[in-house]
């Protein structure tokens, strides 16, 4: 079989480059079968169903100044294009999604996800791009053919003219779930782990304090170095922390182990949230009971900061992205081409690239997606 545009992966990247790609180009999508099959299915739980798709600091050139998003800038900002406002024009001006701002954040209009992955599923349907069900296994760029596996467990071959690899990382735990793709590219990568997930703590958590919540500024050291810190409601679990700032700490503890740092530790300042705080004044009667009987028990006076020292992470099950993957200098970030190979690409969470809560990893997703298909519009084989 030959594929002019072969898209190995039809996760939210893979759409969005099919969608674009499709106008001038004959686009074929392979995604691995799956239970009910689907394509971007991950949309549906993205944001607990609210699937926020992006945030407003990615059409912030100063964003790409900062230590988390400057691997990425290049990518992001080309010249006088900001693909991140031409992605979003994309999706609101050509394919009409209707969406909202609830502070930094993106959301569908009618607050379901299933609102934008039927807009995104319903433009597939009506373009020419097909899709084939079957579990890729070898890229060989030489002959341009890739191997993969149909529903019925047959090896059979495409070939392409050019091909987008956008497998996505690792983010359950799955027993099939095999590097030999990424092998097979003979690119360097770092092997997945799990990331926006709970932590496991070194301090065991008393039976009386697993299930309950605290509001407060969770500060993330490395080294007695602050590292980062978020204001948040953290939720302890029976052998660690878990909570929207324990998952963007997550992002940066994965950074620094990349850099050979260990030693981490998570204080938790319950003393001021939203604006209130509590002082010394504050009558002890105040703190919730589960509060009072670990200060009692850890000898921690009233007020005190908690201390906790990271042990691990949680597992992929629990995980919403994984840290790992192509590392990016083996890219041409003005085409996301790989290298001396302009016609691999690789785009989304295959790459090693990671961000924080909040709208990051789909929108630069989407973004990457869009770069791909306006690219593969412009090119003549």
């Amino acid at each position: 079989m030959l594929s002019d545009f072969l898209i190995i992966g039809g996760g939210v990247s893979g759409l969005m480059a099919a969608l674009l790609a499709s106008k001038k180009r004959k686009v074929t999508i392979l995604e691995k079968p799956n239970r009910n099959f689907q394509l971007a299915k991950r949309i549906l739980v993205s944001g607990n169903g609210r699937a926020n798709f992006y945030n407003a600091d990615l059409l912030d050139k100063k964003t790409y100044d900062t230590a988390l998003f400057q691997d990425v800038k290049d990518i992001v900002l080309d010249g006088k294009t900001n693909y991140a406002k031409d992605t979003l024009d994309y999706l609101s001006n050509e394919l009409g999604l209707a969406s909202y701002q609830e502070g930094k954040l993106y959301y569908p209009f009618f607050n379901k996800s299933e609102c934008l992955y039927d807009l995104l599923i319903g433009e597939l349907k009506k373009s020419s791009v097909k899709v084939i069900e079957g579990r890729a296994t070898k890229l060989d760029y030489h002959n341009k053919n890739v191997s993969y596996f149909d529903i019925d467990n047959k090896r059979k071959d495409i070939y392409f003219n050019d091909v987008l690899i956008s497998v996505g990382g690792r983010s359950y735990d799955r027993d099939d779930y095999s590097y030999s793709l990424l092998d097979s590219l003979g690119l360097d990568y770092l092997p997945y782990s799990s990331a926006l997930c709970p932590i496991m703590t070194k301090e065991k958590i008393p039976f009386y304090l697993k299930n309950c919540r605290l509001k407060g500024k969770l500060s993330l050291y490395c080294e007695e170095r602050l590292i980062h810190e978020e204001e948040g409601e953290i939720l302890f679990k029976e052998d660690g922390l878990s909570g929207i700032a324990v998952f963007n700490t997550t992002i940066y503890i994965h950074k620094l182990i990349e850099e050979g740092k260990k030693g981490f530790i998570l204080k938790i300042d319950y003393s001021s949230h939203d604006g209130a705080s509590i002082n010394f004044k504050t009558n002890p009667n105040c703190y919730p009971p589960f509060l009072r009987q670990y200060l009692h028990d850890c000898n921690y006076n009233n007020g005190e900061p908690l201390i906790f020292t990271f042990k691990d992470f949680y597992s992929f099950r629990y995980s919403q992205v994984s840290y790992g993957g192509i590392y990016l200098n083996q890219i041409d970030k003005k085409t996301l081409s790989v290298k001396n190979q302009d016609h691999l690409y690789l785009a989304g969470e295959m790459l090693n690239e990671s961000f924080p809560c909040g709208g990051y990893n789909m929108g630069l997703s989407l973004l990457e997606g869009y770069k791909v298909g306006k690219t593969l519009c412009q090119k003549i084989n």
